[in-house]
């Protein structure tokens, strides 16, 4: 398959960007179109995502004697709570999220050999698609699960405006006149809507996170070249410069991403943590799962797959950037750097102190997002 060749104007990160514009938080036009775009974002975000809120808050109270229905419910309601901050996070940090974009593409300015830009394109490409895949993977577990929690609505015998979570809202009155399916269909589409709103955030982390680890292996393999290529007409020294002012970019698109969601990421583990322990408090301890309902256990189990899923976004994406970046430190240090020329040497001394230390994101500067924190995670909800 021939790779794709991308220009140095072409942004690397336009899913997420064209994602983020269907859920009204990132606004791409600049004439009359751009107030429109405003009034959508107001429509959803302001009207329709606190709606679901208040839907939710009420369902709670609602189904208080059914302890499996009044949890979950309530951990969607915390969820769209941390889903605020989210959708502020986003908007406050839009000039931050648009730095890294550009500068995710700096790179392809460089002077470089064919092998390079075939390389580059390549794992770019590959990223691309994976973090493409895993969006779209995601969202359509996220669809299958959300229709779970209406099976009563669909096949029982709740069937009446009052049994929905917007029934309960003073949208109600104004939706009584309707038919019950599609009062249904308004309910569902809405919550998948929002749903995808506190998912976009966390798909554009991952996606970031994705390219810097990417830019890391192109760093890697120029780094590789600066140290085994012998041809006349290579100047090491040269690449090696590049090399430096390549890393710069990373580490300052790294600090900068810690800076946009550093403060989220602690609550971000906090709900999971909290959704993997009211799971298996249902599975073990009170037995509210029934494992003769299929329906039931898969709303469970379908939940517990999404929340696990959320942690592992920012994890993996976390330890993928940990990995590469020690690769490059131990790349330079095993190195036959010392000997080379005079000004090869001292650049090399330049790049290995900063290299010194593996680049990483953490939340609140406290906990490292990488696999070991995916275990332990795990581990202590269970236990």
């Amino acid at each position: 398959m021939t790779p794709v060749i991308f220009s140095p104007d072409v942004h690397y990160i336009e899913f997420s960007i064209k994602y983020l514009t269907l859920c009204g938080l990132w606004n791409p036009y600049k004439d009359y179109r751009k107030w429109l775009y405003d009034i959508y974002t107001i429509f959803i975000v302001v009207f329709m995502y606190f709606t679901r809120i208040d839907a939710y808050f009420l369902a709670a109270q609602a189904f208080k004697q059914n302890f499996l229905q009044e949890t979950l419910i309530m951990f969607l309601e915390s969820a769209f709570v941390v889903g605020i901050f989210k959708i502020i996070n986003i908007l406050w940090h839009r000039a931050d999220i648009e730095f890294i974009a550009t500068t995710l593409t700096w790179e392809r300015t460089l002077l470089c050999s064919k092998n390079v830009a075939v390389y580059r394109d390549q794992v770019v490409g590959e990223t691309l698609r994976i973090s493409k895949k895993i969006t779209l993977i995601w969202l359509g577990l996220v669809v299958v699960d959300l229709v779970l929690f209406y099976r009563d609505n669909l096949i029982g015998n709740r069937r009446s405006i009052d049994d929905l979570p917007l029934g309960l809202t003073f949208l109600g009155r104004f939706l009584q006149k309707l038919n019950f399916f599609v009062i249904l269909a308004i309910d569902y589409s809405t919550l998948v809507l929002s749903c995808a709103i506190i998912m976009s955030n966390d798909c554009l982390c991952l996606t970031l996170m994705l390219h810097i680890e990417t830019q890391l292996k192109i760093l890697n393999f120029r780094l590789r070249r600066c140290t085994t290529q012998t041809t006349s007409y290579f100047n090491p020294n040269q690449e090696l410069i590049m090399c430096i002012q390549h890393y710069q970019k990373i580490f300052r698109m790294v600090r900068i991403l810690q800076r946009v969601y550093g403060s989220l990421l602690l609550p971000q583990l906090l709900s999971s943590i909290i959704l993997i322990s009211v799971v298996g408090i249902h599975i073990f301890v009170t037995k509210s799962v029934d494992p003769t309902d299929p329906v039931s256990a898969g709303v469970v189990i379908m939940t517990l797959i999404s929340g696990l899923t959320q942690l592992g976004i920012y994890c993996l994406g976390g330890n993928n950037i940990l990995v590469e970046s020690d690769r490059t430190s131990v790349m330079v240090y095993d190195s036959y750097w010392y000997m080379a020329d005079t000004e090869f040497k001292k650049n090399m001394i330049i790049f290995l102190s900063m290299v010194e230390n593996p680049l990483s994101i953490k939340a609140v500067g406290l906990f490292e997002l990488s696999y070991v924190t995916f275990k332990s995670v795990s581990y202590i909800t269970y236990n």
